[in-house]
């Protein structure tokens, strides 16, 4: 009798990306190997969209990011692609977060984004 095929989904704060080649390139090698024996990896990473302006106004850029964020999660077709970054071949779920600070989280905020987003 065969082991059933595993899936595993890999959240990684860091992972490879277009913008930065080398980010997390230790979990893209590990995913790798599930993928190698035979598991069905996945990942989701996150862009982070960086808050500028004022107070308000990177109160009003975060809320748009948040949005964005819920929009694609709430239409999941094709959230995960395999093209997402390239020299992988890993399908990748690629989450906006907005990363800054804002008069109602006055320290940088990403984990609580990354909560949101996922």
């Amino acid at each position: 009798m065969t082991d059933p095929v595993r899936d595993v989904l890999v959240i990684a704060s860091w992972f490879p990306s277009i913008s930065d080649a080398v980010a997390g390139r230790f979990v893209a090698d590990q995913v790798s190997a599930l993928r190698q024996v035979g598991c069905r990896a996945r990942v989701i990473s996150f862009d982070p969209a960086g808050l500028v302006g004022s107070g308000p106004f990177r109160a009003r850029l975060a809320a748009q990011v948040d949005w964005f964020a819920e929009q694609s999660g709430a239409h999941a077709v094709g959230t995960f692609s395999p093209s997402a970054y390239e020299a992988t071949g890993i399908p990748t779920a690629r989450l906006p977060i907005a990363n800054g600070r804002t008069p109602r989280d006055p320290v940088l905020h990403a984990l609580r984004h990354r909560g949101d987003a996922l």
